[in-house]
């Protein structure tokens, strides 16, 4: 066992799988019901799709700049650090190690829940079974980092083709089973709601494109590699969107699928037959199951790199000989666990969502900050079209901040108050630790 030293175990194929296996999950099962609520002509729907891959390619074409410079494992902690400092990276760092448990907790129950779809007596064992399903991956992990890329580099092959056999047989459903349009009148559900609702879901649908900075310090090629790997991921997620939605429209009226939790699933039943839509279910618990896989190795990146830096327990700097963040990795499966077992991942994860909001919009500023304060500094990736670029993107940001903080009050009160608390947490925490500042890890 060994102190603070993660290895160079990846390569770019690896960092375009975090991003197609990490986005790729349960938002595009989902969000497709949600916008057929408001939207239900088909052009409208596949622009507002086009919108948000537009739009998460062009932030990350930006933000890759910051990911170029900091070479470093530890996701939006690192970045935020880079950029503002070690009380900022403070308050990011440990929010998003606390979202990692709470999105394993939640996705090991939707697994299991899923699974009772298929074999009903299941249902009696959601929390066991959760719990069995996210100690598994957690054992995988002390397989070695090496194992745990292998495994998403194939999760990612696989969701892909998920993906592509799901537009198919839509695309053929389509030709050969045509929808009656009198049951899209018949069936249809009551439509309407605000547009900022369908750009909300779809955004958040393509959330994950900063994955491959959770693994900076181990991508062969360093910071470059990371961010022009992350972009050809996000361009790949914006293809799959973009040809699985344009069958969807195709096949089946989107009156129909309004409100439907699983929106895909319900299309194969409507064209195929009652239970054709469990090809869909299965497809998703193997992509969740994947993301398992993912979240242990990034969650732990994060609580290391607190822990280096001197803002986490020194237990959790240590890394065996596997490339495996071992200290790290253990709190991470005891906190998922205990969600599972007590509940309360669903506050967890309504608290972060300002707070990603609010990362986004501070990375973009960011580029702003150092090239003004770093000038001179090595910038293996530069912004695309910055300050344009930058600017448009930041004030999408602040206005989608905005819009949340206006339609849920409670999360963005319940976000100031996690602020204000940390505030005399991390001096309490410095005090005691009496380590240098967390900022000149990045200078």
């Amino acid at each position: 066992m060994q102190d603070a030293k993660l290895k160079h175990l990846f390569g770019n194929s690896f960092a375009i799988a975090t991003l197609v296996g990490g986005i790729i999950g349960l938002g595009i099962l989902r969000t497709p019901g949600e916008i057929a609520e408001v939207v239900t002509d088909p052009s409208q729907y596949l622009m507002f799709w086009l919108f948000g891959g537009l739009f998460s390619l062009l932030t990350l074409a930006v933000i890759g700049e910051l990911v170029a410079m900091t070479a470093r494992s530890g996701g939006p902690y690192t970045l935020v650090a880079r950029a503002y400092g070690p009380y900022a990276g403070f308050l990011i760092g440990w929010v998003d190690w606390l979202t990692f448990p709470a999105v394993l907790a939640l996705k090991a129950v939707v697994v299991v829940e899923f699974a009772a779809l298929l074999y009903p007596p299941l249902a009696a064992y959601i929390t066991p079974g959760a719990i069995l399903v996210t100690t598994l991956f957690a054992l995988i992990q002390l397989m070695g980092g090496a194992t745990g890329g292998s495994i998403q580099r194939a999760a990612a092959v696989g969701i892909a083709c998920i993906a592509a056999a799901t537009a198919i047989a839509l695309i053929y459903g389509g030709m050969t089973n045509t929808v009656p349009m009198s049951l899209a009148s018949d069936e249809q559900h009551e439509v309407g709601g605000s547009l900022a609702v369908v750009i909300a879901a779809i955004i958040f649908t393509y959330d994950g494109s900063l994955y491959a900075s959770y693994f900076g310090g181990e991508i062969k090629g360093g910071g470059r590699a990371a961010a022009v790997s992350a972009i050809k991921g996000l361009v790949i997620v914006t293809s799959l969107y973009l040809v699985m939605n344009a069958a969807l429209v195709v096949a089946v009226p989107l009156q129909l699928l309004a409100g439907e939790e699983l929106a895909f699933a319900s299309a194969m039943d409507l064209l195929f037959g009652v239970g054709a839509g469990s090809l869909i279910i299965v497809g998703a618990i193997l992509t969740l199951l994947s993301q398992q896989n993912l979240s242990y190795m990034s969650g732990s990146r994060v609580l290391f790199a607190l822990s280096v830096d001197g803002l986490a327990s020194d237990r959790a700097n240590k890394v065996d000989e596997r490339g495996t963040p071992i200290g790290a990795l253990l709190p991470t499966w005891v906190l998922a666990v205990l969600l599972i077992i007590l509940g309360g991942f669903n506050f967890l994860l309504n608290l972060s969502v300002l707070l990603y909001v609010l990362i986004y919009a501070s990375l973009v500023y960011g580029v702003f900050r150092l090239r003004k304060q770093e000038p001179e500094t090595p910038r293996p990736f530069r912004a695309f079209l910055h300050p344009f670029s930058s600017a448009l993107v930041l004030l999408g940001w602040i206005a989608f901040g905005m819009y949340i903080a206006t339609s849920d009050p409670m999360t963005a009160v319940n976000t100031v108050a996690l602020v204000a608390l940390s505030l005399p947490t991390y001096y309490l925490l410095m005090h005691l630790k009496r380590k240098p500042s967390v900022a000149d890890s990045y200078r």
